[in-house]
């Protein structure tokens, strides 16, 4: 198996990155299918094309500023690099807590119901892990520990983290990734479909999903849980505490915020 480039082409001085176009094509396709789903709850494609505007720059500001808390050491030594995003590194915690922020402000500003609109995105940004890992995949940057299976893929000597640089294959951890959250999307969107069908048969063996916020709690979950088991098989460099890393802590606390906000939601929907 050859050793993937991050550069997809080169035509003069512009330079086009696989990080990038993966990306961008995550962008497009989340774009498509959020309009369908705003056309199907009567939503007004105005404010889902003005939303998915500031979403895109905020999320990618918080994906980056979350990645780089969690390098900092790096980043400290080399500040240039904090630039470099072309190279990758985008945290999808970042994503997550700065799209929150924006939906709510943005929500709340034009009097639409924010648990919903959560709800729509869940699975766009979901999708949108499932072709952007396959960026980490061509920039080398995330991978787990060596193995001689033959799902194993090679990493370049300067990719290696230091300490395993005799070996020459690792666990693809972006496909692992990349697979589960296909599969998240493939549910949620079912989970989208049901609750349609219950809003225009009103089918009462549905209720427990008909209620706001439902689908993009189940998403938060489901996400963290494999997010955190995941993690102990990763190599990249991060802060770690009490033999977990940052990114552990931030899915652990993220289950407990989603299946707390799940029962409280359940009980306030049964009063």
């Amino acid at each position: 198996m050859s050793i993937p480039s991050p550069i997809l082409f080169k035509l003069g001085s512009l330079t086009i990155h696989w990080y990038g176009l993966l990306i961008l094509l995550a962008i497009i396709v989340g774009f498509f299918i959020g309009r369908q789903l705003f056309k199907r709850y009567n939503l007004s494609l105005i404010f889902f094309e003005d939303l998915i505007f500031y979403l895109i720059i905020f999320s990618v500001l918080g994906a980056r500023v979350w990645h780089i808390l969690g390098d900092l050491n790096y980043y400290l030594t080399y500040p240039l690099d904090m630039l470099k995003i072309w190279e990758g590194g985008l945290a999808i915690h970042g994503v997550i807590l700065a799209g929150i922020i924006t939906i709510y402000f943005y929500t709340k500003k034009k009097h639409l119901d924010f648990l919903k609109v959560l709800d729509i995105f869940a699975p766009l940004v979901v999708l949108g892990q499932a072709i952007g890992r396959w960026g980490n995949y061509f920039n080398q940057e995330i991978y787990g520990w060596p193995t001689d299976s033959f799902i194993g893929i090679p990493i370049n000597l300067v990719n290696r983290v230091p300490g395993f640089e005799q070996f020459e294959f690792f666990q693809p951890i972006f496909l692992y990734e990349s697979l589960w959250c296909f599969l998240i999307f493939i549910i949620l969107m079912w989970l989208h479909q049901r609750n349609y069908q219950q809003t225009v048969i009103h089918n009462q063996s549905l209720k427990f999903i008909n209620y706001p916020g439902f689908i993009f709690l189940s998403y938060l979950i489901l996400y963290s849980l494999e997010r955190f088991f995941i993690s102990f098989i990763r190599l990249d460099p991060m802060p770690i505490f009490l033999n977990l890393r940052f990114d552990q802590w931030t899915s652990l606390i993220l289950i407990v915020l989603g299946v707390a906000t799940f029962l409280f939601l359940y009980k306030k929907r049964k009063v």
